[in-house]
């Protein structure tokens, strides 16, 4: 005689059988829970991929610094310097402030966000050199302009000035023999 059960056989009930999924009330409940859980350590993430690549790059662009003071003018060696150590020594810092952001804004996973990190910084530490180049450069050259006095220092001849310049000379050279007579008689006239 066969055996009857009283419950129909299911997979779920089989030994090995996948087990089905625990439907959650909200179908974004456990997504939104992870992502809330892991946002701050994916920011302090990027913020740290941000500083290592720009630290990276920074130690490379050392040489640069020495290239370009070497080949810098007269009285812009110091300003090169002083400008692009600070450019360098900023990067690292902004570039990883800058991932942070981008990964809190736009939620770039780290990498992307360290890369357009330092794109971003280095157009903006470009920027700085270049800036800070121009200021320091002024502030040298100022010191050397109160060093010494400068007579006609920007001052654009043209051949209307020339000419008056010429004819007055004339006058002047004219009137010297007149002045010379009448300058002799002085004592002629004061005992008359």
């Amino acid at each position: 005689m066969a055996k009857t059960l009283d419950m129909p056989i299911t997979f779920v009930d089989m030994p090995g059988a996948p087990r089905a999924p625990r439907v959650n009330a909200s179908m974004w409940e456990a997504p939104v829970e992870a992502v809330a859980n892991n946002f701050p350590k994916q920011i302090g993430n990027s913020f740290w991929k941000g500083w290592r690549f720009a630290s990276e790059g920074a130690y490379w662009g050392i040489p640069l610094v020495a290239m370009e003071a070497a080949t810098a003018k007269r009285g812009e060696m110091v300003p090169t310097i002083a400008s692009m150590s600070i450019s360098l020594a900023m990067q690292p810092i902004a570039s990883g402030v800058a991932a942070a952001g981008l990964t809190a804004t736009l939620g770039l996973p780290p990498v992307a966000a360290a890369v357009a990190a330092m794109l971003l910084v280095g157009y903006a530490s470009a920027e700085l050199e270049h800036t800070l180049t121009r200021r320091l450069t002024a502030i040298g050259h100022a010191g050397e302009v109160l060093q010494r006095t400068r007579f006609g220092a920007g001052f654009i001849d043209t051949r209307s000035a020339q000419q008056r310049r010429q004819r007055a000379a004339t006058e002047l050279a004219g009137a010297l023999p007149t002045s010379r007579r009448w300058l002799g008689q002085e004592a002629v006239f004061l005992h008359r």
